[in-house]
């Protein structure tokens, strides 16, 4: 019998993969010359379809008026944060280099924590946010400090500039996730898939990089159908795989697994497909940040087991700590997001559920709290 934990890498391994799967597909579709933001769009519609009927057939929490901002922020990010990362790839960065570049966003989370949400910062998250800075420019190799790369087109800097903008949009995700911990998973996916779909939208109206009209899908509606297709069934299986190995995997185990299987699967597929092999001093900088992300996980994972311990006097008081343990396992376990499926959380759905089985009565609140101090029934904000 597999046990959960291997199944809980198992499918944050495959979010992996789906997610650079969905960055390879925009760049061949648009390499094509489709409109891959119109196709996303018609996909977002069937997405957030999808998810509102869940909202209304599970019957969850209306959201407080004072935490709609930021799940409407949290959706603004999202997006943001996905529509960076394909432009850093239609630009010129490679898949490979971008996913190792956006995995930033796990340092500059634990920075934004400190200002924003006072959490406390130790001084591995200062050791990881150099080691990042100095992976960073080993990926990107800037020409003020290794001169002029051969054959590298004068875009591929704004290809990285923007995969560093998606990191640090998700790190702003990770922020509204935590302000909107209690809001349900499938209302705020459903307000950022259509969030998505006006974003979508607007972007070949603002970017000359989307310059394909929609010609190609009236003289061919089948074949623009089955790329949308296409583009809901990456992002669906990429919302499952995310959910269900949050769920099952440690949040530490899982950051890692999600962010080494984006970097290995976009440089062998830049590779296998494109031809591009990575440099040496790439693969350094690409192994620098992710293990960056490895020492923010293992060191985040200390904070809960310090404040474990407690007094039977004090066990009134864990429910709110046990939500605050939660709410910070969800936020180191934020890398754990893909590119276009990451978008869309599910960790609500199940906490919202464990909270009102909390409510229920005294003997469920017990059976609850050991899920408080286990990392592996935290799940992470999910987006597409």
């Amino acid at each position: 019998m597999v046990s959960k934990a291997v199944l809980g890498v198992f499918w944050m391994t495959t979010c992996g993969v789906v997610a650079i799967c969905e960055i390879i597909f925009s760049k061949l579709v648009a390499e094509a010359g489709w409109p891959y933001f119109r196709i996303g769009a018609a996909s977002m519609v069937l997405i957030g379809s999808a998810m509102g009927a869940a909202f209304l057939l599970l019957r969850e929490k209306v959201p407080l008026r004072a935490e709609m901002p930021w799940v409407l922020l949290r959706g603004f990010f999202c997006n943001g944060t996905l529509i960076a990362v394909v432009l850093a790839v239609r630009i010129g960065a490679t898949p490979g280099d971008s996913s190792a570049l956006t995995s930033i966003n796990i340092v500059i989370a634990a920075m934004l924590g400190h200002v924003v949400l006072g959490e406390h910062l130790r001084w591995p998250h200062l050791l990881a946010l150099v080691v990042s800075i100095v992976g960073a420019a080993l990926v990107a190799q800037p020409e003020f400090l290794f001169g002029a790369r051969d054959g590298g087109a004068s875009s591929t800097w704004m290809g990285y500039l923007m995969a560093l903008l998606g990191g640090l949009l998700q790190a702003f995700v990770f922020i509204c996730a935590r302000k909107s911990a209690d809001v349900s998973g499938v209302f705020a996916s459903s307000v950022e898939a259509y969030m998505g779909v006006v974003m979508f939208l607007i972007m070949p109206l603002i970017s000359p990089i989307e310059g394909a009209s929609m010609s190609k899908i009236a003289d061919d509606p089948l074949l623009a159908a089955g790329y949308v297709a296409i583009s809901f069934c990456l992002t669906s299986t990429g919302i499952l795989a995310g959910c269900l190995g949050s769920m099952w995997c440690p949040a530490a185990v899982g950051a890692t697994v999600m962010t080494a299987a984006t970097m290995v699967t976009g440089y062998v597929a830049q590779t296998v497909l494109f031809g591009e092999t990575p440099q040496m001093l790439t693969m350094i900088g690409a192994g620098l940040m992710l293990g960056a992300v490895c020492l923010m996980a293992v060191t985040r994972t200390e904070v809960p087991e310090e404040s474990a311990p407690a007094s039977k006097e004090e066990a009134p008081a864990e429910d709110p700590q046990g939500d605050e343990v939660r709410s910070n396992a969800s936020s180191r376990s934020a890398s754990l997001l893909s590119f276009a499926a990451s978008e869309f959380s599910q960790v609500q759905v199940p906490r919202a559920r464990l909270q009102q089985r909390r409510t229920a009565g005294a003997h469920e609140a017990a059976a609850s709290r050991p899920a408080a101090t286990s990392l592996g029934a935290a799940v992470p904000a999910m987006g597409a």
